[in-house]
């Protein structure tokens, strides 16, 4: 699934690249870090963009439709007036428990990723009784790309680097098993006390088949095997656009990277053009004895033309014109 998946990751990290101007490396993920290197800015300028239209138009969409807090209600039909008290506590009790899990603070982010990434992915499960949500980096689900192809997959596959301690004290019954795989990790990269675990979901065929599957496991060791009966996974997905085939969606940074592109090509050549060509240029004669105190210093005065009679000014157009620039982003608004 890594290999099927590997040109989607790159794409993500490239439309990352895009709208935040830093490096990212896909080792770097896989291995559950994200080396202080990738904050650097980057050496190669020319790859950075002059005029970043990706990013402003992804922070300025998210502080518009991200503010919205939408929450459920709930409504009775022909009911009294206890039940219509008791749809009324409901609703109360949703809009605490979307406060309580800070879900309108990590909603925005959501939304966020949805614009960048092909998912927007949001985690909703259950421990100790109580209900968690949590943001999901894109690059960490995967699917069967045949089985997905009409977008609605069996089978879901979340790959995430897990510290060993939260490991050891959700399964202490495989404490030898967790300690071993950390230790070896550790020899790899002694910095890290990550462990790459594995959970799958496998929807079952119908309500009576008994077939869906909920699986957690490491490297060489199954740590949860038990059945799954609901009809869907517990995520939640945004995509920004539906693509035609398959289960990823289509991110605004995607839809505008031709643009981006076009605009940071026609900023660097209107950059070299105005440093070549827009200062005018002040050429003597050769020979013509002009006092060096009268000469003035900087990059607009040449001597020594020959064939020169007189004193010449000559000022030229950059090209292409910054005007094409502003045109190009009118196609983004």
């Amino acid at each position: 699934l890594n290999d099927n998946h590997y040109d989607r990751m790159l794409a993500n990290l490239d439309y990352l690249k895009v709208y935040s101007q830093r490096r990212y490396d896909l080792q770097d993920f896989r291995q559950g870090v994200v080396k202080t290197a990738s904050y650097a800015l980057d050496k190669r300028d020319d790859m950075r963009m002059r005029l970043n239209v990706t990013q402003s138009m992804i922070d300025t969409i998210t502080s518009k439709i991200g503010k919205n807090r939408p929450r459920p209600m709930y409504l009775t039909e022909g009911g009294d007036y206890s039940l219509r008290t008791k749809a009324k506590m409901m609703g109360r009790m949703m809009e605490g428990l979307f406060l309580q899990s800070k879900l309108y603070d990590i909603m925005p982010k959501i939304f966020q990723d949805s614009c960048i990434f092909d998912l927007g992915v949001l985690k909703i499960y259950q421990e100790n009784g109580k209900i968690y949500v949590e943001r999901v980096f894109a690059n960490e689900i995967l699917w069967d790309m045949d089985d997905a192809l009409y977008g609605e997959p069996q089978s879901l596959y979340q790959v995430k680097k897990v510290h060993k301690s939260y490991l050891l004290d959700r399964f202490s019954g495989f404490s030898s098993e967790i300690n071993n795989l950390a230790g070896g990790k550790q020899e790899e990269n002694p910095d890290s006390e990550l462990i790459e675990c594995v959970e799958a979901w496998h929807l079952p065929t119908s309500p009576e088949s008994g077939d869906g599957r909920h699986v957690i496991c490491i490297e060489g060791v199954t740590l949860l095997d038990e059945e799954y009966t609901r009809t869907q996974f517990p995520f939640l997905f945004l995509k920004w656009s539906d693509s035609i085939v398959g289960f990823g969606g289509i991110s605004l940074a995607e839809q505008l990277y031709p643009v981006q592109k076009e605009i940071n090509s026609l900023c660097i050549r209107i950059q070299q053009s105005m440093h070549l060509l827009s200062v005018p240029l002040v050429f003597i004669q050769a020979g013509s004895k002009v006092a060096p105190s009268h000469q003035c210093s900087g990059p607009w005065f040449r001597q020594g033309l020959l064939g020169c009679h007189r004193l010449s000014l000559v000022s030229c157009r950059p090209c292409p014109s910054p005007s094409s620039v502003d045109l190009l982003r009118s196609r983004t608004a």
